[in-house]
C-alpha cells in the first residue's frame, strides 16, 4: 500500500494572485501546475508523462500538499496504465487550457485512489477562457509557457534514469569482482551462494520468447543470442543475491539466475537431485586458473538466460572433496548433467564450444514444441489486435429508455464524456467520477426494468473504448462490493443459464466484453495467475454458450467469435511472452470445443442452404480456435480435446471457404499435423 499525494504549484509564482482581478476580471489564487506522488517518486506531464524525485521540479516547492489517499495497486500494473496514458499524454498533444498537466493528474488519481483532483483546479482553464481577457490572449498564453510547462527535467533529479545508472555501476562493480575468485574466509557462510544485483527494475518487460514444451516450461529469447564474443561477454540480468545453506538448497530449484558457487558436497547433491527431471551444468575452476577467467563472463551470461537450469561453479582449491569425487585433473573442466545422469564432460576455456554445448543440453532438456518446427505464416504475421466495438448509438435515445435513471449524475456525467470524446478527438476530456458511475452500475438491474438493462450495459460499452477507463475498471475494487464487472457479467450469465437474458442485453454484454481488450493492462492483470476475480472464466462462459445460440440472429455469434478471438489472441501472447497459461485449461476446453461445434453447424447450414454469407464470421472463429491451440501445452486435455473431436478434418473442411484455404490449411495440416 502507498500513500499518494498531489503537489500543486503555482505557475505565476503570486502573480495571479496580485494581477488577476485587474487583468481578467476575476479573482484566481494561482495557475496551478499538479503532480502525484508516490513510492518516492513524482510523475506529471509537461513534454509527455515525466517524473522527478519529489519536489525537485524547476517549479520550486509546492504551494500545497494534498492527501489524495491510498493505493493497494500493485506497481507493475500502475507503470502498465501509466504506458497507456503515455498514449493520451503525449508533448506534442500538450495544451495549457485543453490538455494539461491537471488533466493528467486528474485521470492518474482517478486510477489510483479513486476521485479525482479538487475541482477548482480543473475549471481554471475554462474560468479563465470565459473572460475577455483569457479569450483573447488564449494562444499567446499557450506558446509563452511551454518553455516552463514542458521544460525538461535535469537528469539528477530523474529517479528512473539514477536508477539505471546505478544498475550499470553495479554491474561494472560485479563484472570486475567476477574476473577473481575471492578466497574464502572461515567466518564466511558455508555452501552456496549466488552472486547478483539487487537492484528491481520498476516494471518488467516483456521479452519476445521461444516456447518450449510444457515439460520444460521454458521459453527463451531467440534474439538473445549473441552475434560476437563481446556480446557473449556481458551478463543479461542479475537477479539478486542470494545464500542458500545446505538445509535451503534442496529448494533452490526456483531461484535460478545466476551462478551457485559450491564449496561442498551436500549442496552439489541437493541442487542435482532438484534438476533430476531436466539438466544441470558444472563448471570445475580454480583460483591460480588463469584461462578459467575467460569463460566466467559467458558463464554468468548463459545462468542469467536459462533461469531454469542450475548452473554450478566449484573452486577445486576449496572443494578438494569435490575434484576428487569428479575425478578433476585440470581446469577448467565442464561437466553436463541430463535427466539425472552425466551427460559429458570437456576441459578448455573455450566461450564458443561453452556456449554450443550448453544450448544442445538445452534442446535435449527441453525439446522445442512442435509448432515451432512448423511454416504458419498466416498465423505467425497474424493480426492479434482485439476485436473492439466503438460505434456510439444516439446517446439522448439511449439514456431515454432509462427513464428517472438517465438523471443520476453519474450517468449524465459518463455520458457527457462520451459525446465529447466522439465530437473532438484533439481535446480529450478528463475522466468523470468513474467510481459513482461503477456504484450506479452495480444498482442497474434492480433499478432498470429488464428490457431496458442492456443501456446501462451499452453505455459502459461505448466508454470502455477508452484505454483509461478500460484501465480503471480492471483495477477498481470497491469495498463491501464485487468488482463491477465480474458483477456485469455474472448477472447476465445467470439470465442466460435462466433462458430468461433479452437478445439486446446478450448482445451488448459480448461487445462489453470484447472492449475491454482496449487495454493492455486487462489482458496483463485480469488473466494474471495471481488474480481471483474469476473474470476471465466467466468471459469464456459468455463466449461458449452464445456461439450456438440465437440460430436465426447471427449477430450475437459474431460478436461471439469476437470475444472468443480476443481471449484466444490473449492467451497465445502471454503464453509466448510469459511461458504460462492465461486460462485453466477446463476453460480452454470449453471454448475450443465450442468454436469447433460453432464452425461445423456454420459450414453444415451454409451448404444446406447454399449461402455464402458469415465468412468473416467463420474466419473470426478458425483464428481463434488457431491461437487457442498454437504452441498449446503437449499431452494435455486440449491436445486430448482436438483428437476425439476430430478437430484436424473440422478445420480442413474449411478449405472449401474462399478467404479460408490458408489458415485451414496451415492449422489442419500443420498444427493439428501429427507431431502434435
Amino acid at each position: 500500500m502507498m500513500d499518494v499525494e498531489l503537489y500543486v504549484y503555482d505557475l505565476s509564482q503570486g502573480l495571479a494572485r496580485m494581477m488577476s482581478q485587474g487583468l481578467l476580471g476575476i479573482h484566481i489564487d494561482a495557475v496551478y501546475h499538479t503532480s502525484l506522488v508516490f513510492g518516492g517518486v513524482e510523475y506529471f506531464y509537461g513534454a509527455g508523462v515525466q517524473t522527478c524525485y519529489p519536489g525537485s521540479t524547476h517549479h520550486g516547492q509546492p504551494m500545497e500538499k494534498v492527501k489524495m489517499g491510498e493505493t493497494e495497486i500493485p506497481l507493475d500494473d500502475i507503470l502498465e496504465y501509466l504506458d497507456s496514458l503515455k498514449e493520451t499524454y503525449t508533448a506534442e498533444s500538450y495544451d495549457l487550457f485543453k490538455h494539461n498537466c491537471n488533466n493528467f493528474s486528474n485521470d492518474f488519481a482517478m486510477f489510483l485512489v479513486g476521485r479525482g483532483i479538487p475541482d477548482h483546479i480543473t475549471a481554471l482553464p475554462e474560468t479563465v477562457l470565459n473572460t475577455p481577457f483569457g479569450s483573447m490572449m488564449k494562444q499567446r498564453l499557450d506558446a509563452e509557457m511551454r518553455h516552463i510547462t514542458q521544460a525538461a527535467v535535469p537528469p539528477e533529479n530523474n529517479p528512473m534514469i539514477q536508477r539505471e545508472r546505478k544498475q550499470q555501476r553495479d554491474d561494472a562493480h560485479r563484472g570486475s569482482q567476477n574476473g577473481t575468485a575471492a578466497p574464502a574466509s572461515s567466518s564466511a557462510p558455508p555452501a552456496v551462494q549466488q552472486n547478483g544485483s539487487d537492484q528491481t527494475p520498476p516494471k518488467k518487460k516483456l521479452k519476445k520468447l521461444e516456447v518450449r514444451s510444457a515439460a520444460g516450461g521454458d521459453q527463451k529469447n531467440g534474439d538473445a543470442q549473441a552475434s560476437s564474443q563481446t556480446s557473449e561477454q556481458t551478463p543479461k540480468k542479475h537477479p539478486k543475491k542470494l545464500e542458500v545453506r545446505d538445509s535451503a538448497a534442496s529448494k533452490a530449484d526456483g531461484v535460478h539466475g545466476s551462478v551457485y558457487n559450491v564449496t561442498q558436497l551436500s549442496s552439489v547433491d541437493n541442487l542435482l537431485a532438484g534438476a533430476k527431471d531436466k539438466c544441470a551444468v558444472i563448471f570445475f575452476t580454480s583460483s591460480t586458473c588463469g584461462p578459467c577467467k575467460m569463460a566466467y563472463p559467458t558463464y554468468d551470461s548463459l545462468a542469467a538466460e536459462h533461469t531454469q537450469v542450475p548452473f554450478i561453479k566449484i573452486d577445486i582449491n576449496e572443494a578438494q572433496a569435490l575434484a576428487s569425487k569428479y575425478q578433476i585433473r585440470a581446469t577448467p573442466t565442464f561437466m553436463t548433467f541430463l535427466h539425472g545422469k552425466k551427460d559429458s564432460e570437456w576441459t578448455g576455456a573455450n566461450p564458443a564450444q561453452l556456449k554450443g554445448n550448453v544450448e544442445s543440453l538445452l534442446q535435449q532438456a527441453f525439446p522445442p514444441h512442435p509448432h515451432l518446427q512448423v511454416r504458419v505464416p498466416t498465423l505467425q504475421f497474424g493480426r492479434l489486435s482485439p476485436i473492439t466495438y466503438s460505434k456510439i448509438p444516439p446517446l439522448d435515445k439511449v439514456l431515454a429508455k432509462m427513464g428517472n435513471q438517465a438523471k443520476d449524475p453519474a450517468v449524465v456525467a459518463l455520458k457527457n464524456f462520451i459525446s465529447s470524446r466522439t465530437s473532438n478527438t484533439s481535446d480529450l476530456p478528463g475522466l468523470p467520477d468513474l467510481p459513482a458511475f461503477a456504484r450506479w452500475l452495480r444498482q442497474s438491474p434492480s433499478q432498470l426494468p429488464a428490457d431496458a438493462l442492456f443501456t446501462s450495459y451499452d453505455v459502459l460499452r461505448c466508454a470502455l473504448v477508452d484505454q483509461r477507463v478500460s484501465g480503471w475498471f480492471t483495477e477498481e475494487s470497491a469495498p463491501g462490493d464485487s468488482e463491477t464487472l465480474t458483477f456485469l457479467i455474472n448477472h447476465v450469465l445467470t439470465l442466460i443459464n435462466d433462458d430468461t437474458c433479452p437478445y439486446n442485453l446478450r448482445l451488448v454484454t459480448i461487445q462489453l466484453a470484447c472492449n475491454l481488450f482496449t487495454s493492455d493492462l486487462f489482458t496483463k492483470s485480469a488473466f494474471s495467475n495471481d488474480r481471483n476475480s474469476g473474470l476471465p472464466s466467466m468471459l469464456v462462459q459468455v463466449a461458449t454458450t452464445s456461439l450456438l445460440a440465437e440460430p436465426d440472429k447471427p449477430a450475437v455469434r459474431a460478436a461471439a467469435s469476437s470475444l472468443a478471438f480476443n481471449i484466444a489472441a490473449t492467451v497465445y501472447r502471454l503464453r509466448r511472452e510469459e511461458n504460462r497459461e492465461a486460462l485453466q485449461e477446463s476453460s480452454q476446453v470449453e471454448l475450443a470445443a465450442s468454436l469447433l461445434e460453432m464452425m461445423t453447424t456454420e459450414l453444415e447450414n451454409r451448404e444446406e442452404k447454399k449461402d455464402a454469407t458469415g465468412t468473416d464470421m467463420l474466419k473470426t472463429a478458425v483464428f481463434a480456435f488457431a491461437y487457442l491451440i498454437y504452441c498449446a501445452p503437449q499431452g494435455g486435455e486440449l491436445h486430448d480435446l482436438c483428437s476425439a473431436m476430430d478437430a484436424k478434418a473440422a478445420v480442413l473442411k474449411l478449405k472449401g471457404v474462399k478467404d479460408l484455404e490458408k489458415v485451414a490449411s496451415e492449422v489442419g495440416e500443420q498444427l493439428l499435423g501429427k507431431n502434435w
